[in-house]
């Protein structure tokens, strides 16, 4: 028994070592993208999208497209909003530094971005997950 659980521990901390190092991956990669375009290149579906694959991981049953990793940004219908009430995201927000929140949508003069990657996945044990958060910023 103790062979068998040995053997789960180590499988399931590879799948968190993958999943974080995705997620880290993922973050380094929108760094080094242009700011300006983040959010059409990542988070308004055009290509690369938000959604990426992690290989090594099975995505979450319940996870529509299969990818276990997904970009998120504080937006509805396409646009990015200032006043989207997204906690884990650090919302509501000053997104274009004018020093008030508005209802316009900020997807093309943010000067602030907030990130979530989220990689989630299906183990022998259940779901798992990882999640980095970030405030990208024009350099």
């Amino acid at each position: 028994r103790a062979m068998v659980a040995s053997m789960h521990l180590a499988d399931a901390t590879r799948q968190h070592t993958l999943a974080a190092q995705a997620a880290r991956d993922k973050l380094e990669e929108l760094q080094d993208a242009d700011f300006a375009q983040l959010f059409v290149l990542y988070g308004s579906g055009t290509a690369p999208g938000p959604d990426f694959a992690v290989e090594g991981l099975t995505s979450a049953s319940d996870d529509e497209d299969g990818l276990c990793g997904e970009i998120e940004f504080p937006s509805t219908d396409g646009q990015l909003l200032e006043k989207l009430a997204r906690p884990e995201l650090g919302m509501p927000r000053d997104l274009d530094g004018s020093g008030d929140l508005d209802e316009d949508d900020h997807a093309l003069d943010y000067a602030l971005l907030p990130v979530r990657i989220l990689v989630r996945w299906r183990t022998d044990g259940g779901p798992s997950q990882v999640e980095v958060k970030r405030f990208l910023a024009a350099r």
